[in-house]
């Protein structure tokens, strides 16, 4: 926690007034939910993918090493993302991915958020169909 200052003394990263901004990440989390507009989707879950990506401060979590100073707890915002899914029952991936960027970003203190909404079932000949939500939070 320590560097050289110009002048060769030893000053401490709360010295410097030092931020970690960083990109915390999900990815690959599977969902189970009912999304879709046909008929037949309404009566079951399906699987979906989420990769999520925001931007935050890291700085006490960084030095403190304490969960408790962590500015996302990764357990939480998949537990989160599930909920939201199971209460939105959307029938559009679009729909959905927008209600969790939205919850997300007034519930967390993130600047940024990129979020990926695969629906890996969609097509047979296909890896997945989706879509991608990139958004700033409001000053």
């Amino acid at each position: 926690k320590s560097a050289l200052a110009t002048n060769g003394t030893r000053t401490t990263t709360d010295e410097l007034n030092v931020t970690y901004p960083a990109t915390i990440f999900i990815d690959g989390l599977r969902l189970s939910c009912v999304i879709g507009a046909y008929e037949w989707e309404r009566n079951v879950r399906q699987e979906l993918r989420v990769d999520l990506r925001v931007r935050t401060d890291i700085t006490a979590a960084a030095q403190s090493d304490s969960l408790s100073d962590a500015p996302v707890d990764y357990a939480l915002v998949a537990e989160r993302i599930q909920v939201i899914a199971n209460d939105t029952a959307a029938q559009l991936v679009e729909h959905l991915a927008d209600r969790i960027a939205t919850q997300l970003l007034e519930e967390l203190p993130i600047s940024e958020l990129d979020l990926t909404l695969t629906k890996p079932t969609a097509i047979t000949n296909a890896d997945g169909v989706g879509v991608r939500i990139q958004r700033l939070a409001n000053p």
